[in-house]
């Protein structure tokens, strides 16, 4: 490897993973300046209670049962109903406040867990190409996520969406290295994995189903070892009979009813349609940049690799269907898009597919024409970035090509203290909480403009009888609550 482009890796991979950790410092210091909000009393009450009374199986017992109530008039997805009923504030405030830091970090290690053997064993990445390359695609994910509160602060809604996809990129890590190296205790953790992830939601399960049986079929084609088989078998026979358990759910029918099904084509068909409005929404100027200065090191990577890279434009074309699949279940079942914290999900298969797919074509590039030297390759795919990035423009303007990065907006909500006086007003209704009134009234949040979507994502009623207004009362053992 030349010195320039040495010195140009290590200044990147510098570079890249302060940046990162930078970001992770203000995003998680954020999360301690929230609280949780509806869903999080509503399903935590009855292991509180078993806490309360000093019970710490009790909770664990009052968790299961949560399970089989959930199962039988709401849902069947039991992995997550069992940790929806075990939030982190039924232990105390500051576990609440923790759990972001805790959700960041796992997503954070679930990236450089999965991509080291993909990088630093089959391309035979040296250690500042991969944590460049990790630390960018990461940064990307967590910098862009388009609904930053649900994401990150609210436990309910992040665990069950962010916290299971943080469990698929563990989950293809030891798959990889399965396929690499076929130990047994692997068959194992991938089996146990996949029991555990078909109880969650079904928006980051489907596409690891689709790669499970792409997996297999490749396996089997190419005559493969029987244990390789068995145990990408036995994960997607595990993985399958989770889905049937969740799908089969009660509660599942109850809701269908009281909603339209376009049926599986035209959700399947939907989806398409949607994934290639992500691509058309989402391509900002961000992920242009990303793209352009990893290129010098993708391509030094397909250069120095014997890896042949077929089917270029076929494993393309399976990436956007298996990213595209990710809207599918909502569109199956509700006829839209789905909730918005659903969307995060797309947004870092976007990232995986737009960067990962980069990298392939160039390394297709190369072995098609390895006349084509490191210079001149690179002018190929740095001029094909720019190319792209002023095509986007005629199907969006130029201001929608720029979006405020989250680490910024976590930073100004901090240092100008909108976050702070957030906390205060909280902190009130606790000090309310802990007299002996039983029956609050508390004040409106105020000043929660520049916080709505991040820590603020709504807020008590005026009506005592509403839904979550009777949930936190019941939580905190007072009769009814409202707001002014």
């Amino acid at each position: 490897m030349n010195k320039p482009l040495s010195f140009y890796e290590k200044i990147l991979a510098y570079f890249s993973f302060i940046l990162l950790i930078l970001s992770l410092i203000f995003l998680m210091a954020l999360g301690f300046f929230g609280h949780p909000l509806g869903d999080d009393y509503h399903y935590g009450y009855y292991a509180k209670q078993a806490l309360d009374n000093g019970s710490f199986l009790g909770a664990i017992k009052e968790a299961f049962l949560g399970v089989a109530r959930q199962y039988e008039i709401w849902q069947g997805t039991y992995s997550a109903m069992f940790l929806m009923h075990l939030p982190p504030h039924i232990f105390s405030d500051f576990c609440y406040k923790l759990y972001p830091s805790i959700l960041l970090t796992l997503f954070t290690l679930s990236f450089f867990y999965m991509l080291k053997p993909v990088l630093m064993d089959l391309l035979k990445a040296n250690i500042h190409e991969y944590i460049s390359i990790t630390s960018i695609i990461v940064f990307l994910c967590i910098a862009q996520v388009p609904l930053m509160g649900e994401t990150f602060y609210w436990f309910n809604g992040s665990m069950y969406y962010t916290g299971y996809f943080v469990l698929s990129i563990f989950f293809l890590g030891v798959l990889i290295r399965f396929l690499m190296d076929s130990k047994t205790h692997r068959i194992i953790s991938l089996s146990l994995m996949a029991i555990f992830i078909a109880g969650g939601n079904y928006v980051s399960l489907l596409p690891l189903l689709i790669i499970l049986a792409l997996s297999l079929a490749f396996l089997i084609f190419k005559k493969k070892s029987k244990k390789q088989i068995l145990g990408v078998s036995l994960s997607l026979i595990c993985m399958l009979a989770g889905l049937a358990v969740s799908a089969l759910a009660p509660g599942n029918k109850l809701r269908a009813e009281e909603t339209y099904s376009p049926g599986a084509i035209k959700a399947i068909l939907k989806s398409l349609r949607q994934g290639l409005s992500y691509l058309r929404g989402w391509s900002n100027v961000w992920l242009f940049l990303a793209l352009l200065l990893l290129a010098p090191i993708f391509v030094s990577l397909v250069k120095r690799s014997a890896y042949k890279f077929k089917y270029s434009i076929l494993l393309c074309i399976l990436a956007f269907g298996i990213f595209s699949s990710m809207s599918t279940p909502p569109f199956y079942a509700q006829n839209n898009g789905g909730a918005a914290r659903a969307f995060d999900l797309s947004w870092y298969a976007m990232v995986i597919l737009v960067v990962g797919g980069f990298f392939y074509l160039i390394g297709a590039l190369s072995k098609f024409k390895e006349t084509f030297s490191f210079k001149k390759l690179l002018i190929i795919a740095e001029s094909a970035v720019a190319i792209l990035f002023v095509l986007m423009l005629f199907v969006r303007p130029l201001s929608e090509t720029y979006i405020k990065l989250n680490p910024i907006t976590a930073a100004e909500l901090i240092l100008n203290g909108d976050a702070a006086k957030y906390d205060a007003q909280w902190k009130e209704r606790k000090a309310i909480l802990a007299t002996d009134e039983e029956n609050p009234v508390f004040d409106r949040y105020k000043d929660t403009d520049s916080l709505r979507y991040i820590l603020y994502l709504g807020d008590l009623e005026e009506d005592p009888t509403n839904f979550n207004n009777e949930a936190f009362a019941l939580f905190y053992g007072k009769k009814s609550v409202c707001i002014k």
